[in-house]
Formats: C-alpha cells, structure tokens, sequence
C-alpha cells in the first residue's frame, strides 16, 4: 500500500520585534529556525495592472521547492489544489506579518492583486526550470 503524504498550505504568523526604544516604523525579522527551511532564493512580485484579466500569477506547481509567500504591501487572493489529493484551499493575504507556508505538489494561483501590492517570495531552492509543473 502506497501512503500518500499530504501536505498542504498554511497560513504562519510572522513576528513583529518590539523596539523598546519606541523608533518609529515596525520591523520583522526572519530567520531560517521561524520558517523552518534555509533561504536559497528571494524575489519579489510587483507593478500589477488594474485589468484583472492580466493581473493573475503562478498558474504551476513546484515539484520539490517549498516556498513562503509574504505579501509587503496590498493584498492578493490564492487558491492552491494538492497535486496528490486534488484538495483545493483558498487564501488571502493582506498583512505583512502573515505569510502563506506553499509546500511542493501545490498548484498555486495568485489573483486579484490590489494596485499597489508587492509580495516577496523566499525559498528553499534555486531556480530551475525543469521542476515546474504547469
């Protein structure tokens, strides 16, 4: 008998460091140990068109990358199906402290982006072509 493993994405609540100092701004810091994975690759979504018919992205799967997915400023809407299960969740991210943990075997697609959104994406490999599912 084959077990499938199921792992699906959840939503991490990321730390805001308290400045005792009372500096203006907030910071979050993110260490290796809070996400639970070494950061291999870093990039960042942004400049999306108000026409929602353009303003969507992902639209695949990564077959062993995991990735966190943080959105700096705006909002963005996710649905996601387990390659595996067929299983389909749908999230929204908003807050800067609030990140969506995407295991692999995840079909992902991000839509309805507010106009000033930036979201920053961290994962645990580098970049390479062929382990995209699409």
């Amino acid at each position: 008998m084959i077990t499938i493993q199921k792992k699906l994405p959840s939503i991490i609540t990321l730390h805001e460091n308290i400045d005792s100092n009372n500096r203006p701004g907030k910071l979050i810091a993110i260490n290796d140990y809070d996400i639970g994975m070494s950061i291999k690759r870093i990039f960042y979504l942004y400049n999306f068109d108000k026409d929602v018919s353009i303003n969507k992205r992902g639209c695949h799967a990564h077959k062993t990358t995991r990735q966190i997915l943080i959105m700096l400023s705006g909002s963005v809407e996710i649905t996601t199906k387990h390659l595996n299960t067929n299983e389909e969740l749908f999230f929204k991210l908003s807050s800067p402290n609030v990140a969506l943990d995407l295991p692999p075997n995840n079909y992902i697609s991000l839509f309805n982006y507010t106009e000033n959104s930036v979201m920053i994406v961290l994962c645990d490999q580098v970049f390479a072509d062929d382990v995209y599912i699409r």
